[in-house]
């Protein structure tokens, strides 16, 4: 199958070709190296080259006319090939975009989970398997860009931020799970889910048991601690009260 990856590096190849190919007709026709290359470049970009023809003393014959044309069609290339590209790039981004902003709008009696770590995966992939609807929120567009390939619903953005919590859909939720390793973050957002929706259910992990007070007073109303649950079985503790 012939992806636009594909055809375009066969478009940047035809063109490279082709533009040597004028150079080596230009040079052939009696034109100075360095002027055959400058004209090359300005013909292919359709930028009047008046000046270099006074000095490289190009005559209008066939040699010429045939570079000319040349030229011509290396521009058609090269305005194709960067108007697909362009075109590809907008529409994939905005098309990727609004249709997992429409997945995420359908969807309810889910789980929110924030940050993206190692516990987020392990959660995230228990959640799956017992199909169990999940959005993820990270703060880091290389793991966005990893958990769209496993077909996640997932967002980017300021977890304190209210705003990314009501794109992922926390009015309709059932749970958000705060899996971060700083119990500070875990504590903003609690907080920050609770301003979203008051009636929302939370689910913190704590990694110092004096933070639990701190914790629930937030909002949490069930906090884990890693030292008692180790590893993936955190997951599946946390999967026990969601399910």
């Amino acid at each position: 199958m012939v992806t636009f990856k594909n055809a375009w590096v066969t478009l940047l190849a035809v063109a490279v070709l082709l533009f040597i190919l004028s150079n080596i007709i230009d040079i052939y026709s009696g034109t100075k190296p360095v002027y055959a290359l400058l004209e090359n470049i300005f013909g292919s970009l359709q930028i009047n080259y008046s000046v270099i023809h006074l000095y490289a003393n190009v005559n209008d014959n066939l040699y010429t006319l045939t570079s000319n044309l040349i030229d011509s069609i290396v521009f058609a290339l090269v305005t194709v090939m960067l108007a697909t590209w362009f075109v590809n790039l907008i529409s994939g981004i905005s098309l990727r975009g609004r249709l997992l902003l429409s997945r995420i709008s359908r969807t309810k009696d889910h789980v929110i989970i924030a940050p993206f770590n190692p516990l987020a995966q392990a959660l995230l992939n228990d959640l799956k398997e017992a199909k169990i609807k999940s959005v993820v929120i990270t703060e880091n567009a290389e793991d966005l860009k990893g958990l769209r390939e496993q077909n996640a619903m997932a967002l980017v953005g300021v977890i304190k931020s209210m705003e990314v919590f009501e794109t992922a859909g926390i009015k309709r939720a059932k749970y958000v799970i705060a899996c971060s390793d700083d119990d500070l973050q875990n504590a903003l957002i609690t907080v920050t889910a609770k301003n979203a929706n008051p009636k929302i259910k939370i689910i913190s992990r704590v990694t110092d048991e004096a933070d639990i007070p701190k914790l629930s007073i937030a909002g949490a109303y069930w906090t884990i601690k890693p030292e008692i649950t180790a590893g993936e079985k955190i997951a599946d503790e946390l999967l026990k009260i969601v399910v």
